[in-house]
């Protein structure tokens, strides 16, 4: 796995990144988040697809992100 874009949440409690994942099965697109020790690292999000850096809003519960994906379903 590599991991792509760190971002801090405003708050600093949470990093979001985007990840690469799951080579021997074809390229994988993940965005995971993590508390700042660590803690808690789970997958946001999985496609096929190409993922851009993460962007927190201001209040640190949302991230925003683009998918490079066409054509498919949003996952909310």
């Amino acid at each position: 796995m590599k991991n792509y874009y760190p971002e801090w949440s405003p708050d600093s409690l949470n990093i979001a990144y985007s990840a690469t994942a799951f080579p021997d099965r074809g390229y994988f697109s993940l965005i995971r988040i993590s508390k700042r020790n660590g803690e808690h690292d789970r997958t946001l999000s999985i496609s096929d697809c190409f993922a851009t850096p993460v962007s927190w809003s201001t209040d640190s519960k949302k991230i925003v992100y683009i998918s490079g994906c066409k054509g498919q379903p949003y996952l909310w």
